[in-house]
């Protein structure tokens, strides 16, 4: 019971109250003397014994094998439960205080289920804890529980990310006022740890200065966190790091590259995941993302093994959201691959984005959860039959329910130039109508300074193409089509030997020759 969601407490161990307590646990946990966690209590004995039970449940979920994690969390759940179902914050407060923390701990690791519940629960959970621990009469538990609060808004998978963000970092400051490397070596360096993983998330202020505190705190906890006496804190804080370093501005960005690689491939070694599999699965997970974006590491063959690899440990069952968010990139990888047997690889790719979106919500993981729709819709969009141009539409407007100009804009571009294409080339619906809503979609597209260069010559010559279709279309619609093809002409011109671009070619010399039967009429 010294243990206080997941450190130990000696302040709190040493305390006369908490002798009592453990006295009295030392009585009641003595064989005979337990009870079932499904049977709620009926005396504050049979109540603290449930404490000490969820206590144990707790530090097993850290060392049994992942399979059983979630079972063992379970338990520890429904004992926390049990006991805070007789026990009272004005009567026990303490007592309280400590099952309420600890459920909301057991939440916060809990990775099977409706997660974004859990993550709730866990805020709730802390948020009634810090109603006894406070600042001035327990500073170290009222620091400890804050520093797990900034974890849990970080980890809530919601829309209001930004909001969820601002008060981690408003949690981990506070914790950190208390906290020092001195007195609380684990507790700091954990804390330093939560604020550098926001900070490398955070998208508002300046992205350069949140890079700098992210490598500056995560640097900080490695002082701390070492291979050897902390391997598992140590390989989650390095591939931060890794993650923090793959973001920054500063500098050469081919450095910066290199240097996240070396990070991440530090943990991502057989010593490592004997010892660490999960966060071994998170350094090739990493690996494989570093290698579908990062240009001097681009290599979606080796980002495609990366994301095989990882997803050797992240099972379905055992985690789902990273199973799904796996599923994610390796369909990214195979479907952007330059393989023979492309239709193959297409229809894994499909499989994972299907895969994916069995778990993946807009409301849990929306930018994840709108790019599977966006490449399912670029894989539909491909084939010719009227029911696929439809699932194709439906795809792409589901993406821009997240995806805006000030959210993602480049993937904001990307969804609205596709969609802009599916719909001029729709089949069904009035044909005027669907011209005059591709415009406005691949308008919006030319728009967004951030565009990929070719979502930008793929609108162009799509607005060309619209201009050209319109009814009543006047010279100058004309002429800005002529305009837009020789924009597109130009762009692609740089991919003249790149077999993927081979029909946007054709479909250029197509409105030539519309444009060509335009002017004769």
């Amino acid at each position: 019971m010294e243990r206080l969601l997941g450190r130990t407490s000696p302040r709190l161990a040493s305390s006369p109250a908490w002798c009592i307590i453990s006295l009295l646990l030392a009585l009641v946990t003595s064989p005979g003397c337990g009870r079932a966690p499904s049977v709620p209590p009926t005396t504050y004995e049979e109540a603290m014994a449930l404490v000490e039970e969820g206590e144990r449940h707790l530090e097993a979920a850290e060392t049994v094998p992942l399979a059983q994690e979630s079972a063992e969390l379970q338990q520890g759940i429904e004992a926390y439960e049990a006991a805070l179902s007789y026990l009272e914050r004005y009567e026990e407060p303490r007592e309280w205080a400590f099952a309420m923390a600890s459920l909301g701990a057991s939440y916060s690791m809990l990775k099977t289920g409706d997660f974004v519940a859990h993550g709730r629960k866990a805020i709730e959970c802390f948020e009634q804890a810090l109603l006894v621990y406070t600042k001035r009469a327990d500073p170290e538990n009222w620091a400890s529980t804050m520093q797990r609060l900034g974890k849990a808004y970080a980890m809530l998978p919601t829309a209001d990310r930004t909001a969820n963000y601002g008060k981690a970092i408003d949690c981990y400051e506070a914790a950190l006022t208390v906290l020092t490397r001195d007195d609380d070596p684990e507790e700091w360096a954990t804390a330093m740890q939560g604020l550098g993983t926001v900070y490398s998330l955070l998208a508002t202020g300046d992205p350069a200065e949140n890079i700098r505190k992210a490598i500056a705190c995560h640097e900080a906890a490695l002082t701390v966190f070492t291979r050897r006496d902390s391997p598992r804190d140590w390989a989650n804080t390095t591939c931060e790091l890794g993650f923090a370093w793959a973001k920054r501005r500063d500098g050469d960005p081919a450095q910066n590259v290199a240097k996240a690689v070396e990070l991440f491939e530090s943990v991502a070694l057989p010593s490592v995941r004997a010892s660490c599999p999960r966060e071994w699965a998170g350094a090739m997970y990493y690996l494989g993302w570093i290698h579908i974006e990062m240009p001097p590491a681009k290599d979606r063959a080796r980002a495609a093994e990366c994301f095989r690899s990882a997803l050797e440990t992240y099972t379905k069952d055992a985690y789902p959201q990273m199973w799904a968010l796996a599923k994610v990139g390796l369909g990214k990888a195979l479907f952007e691959s330059q393989v023979v047997n492309r239709e193959a690889s297409h229809a894994e790719a499909r499989q994972c984005f299907d895969n994916a979106l069995t778990v993946l919500t807009e409301e849990s993981y929306p930018k994840d959860w709108a790019l599977s729709h966006v490449f399912l819709g670029i894989m539909d969009a491909r084939l010719s039959d009227t029911d696929s141009e439809e699932r194709a539409i439906a795809h792409f407007r589901k993406a821009l329910r997240f995806y805006t100009q000030e959210v993602e804009p480049a993937d904001f571009a990307t969804a609205s130039a596709a969609l802009g294409r599916s719909l001029a080339l729709r089949t069904l619906g009035d044909r005027q109508e669907n011209l005059e809503e591709a415009r406005r979609h691949l308008e919006a597209a030319l728009c967004v300074r951030e565009a990929y260069p070719t979502t930008v010559h793929t609108a162009h010559a799509f607005l060309a193409y619209v201009l050209a279709e319109l009814e009543g279309a006047t010279p100058a619609d004309l002429d800005l089509a002529r305009v837009h093809l020789h924009e597109a002409a130009r762009g692609f011109e740089s991919y003249a030997d790149d077999p993927r671009f081979e029909d946007m070619r054709e479909f250029l010399t197509q409105i030539v020759e519309r444009l060509n039967e335009e002017l004769d009429e």
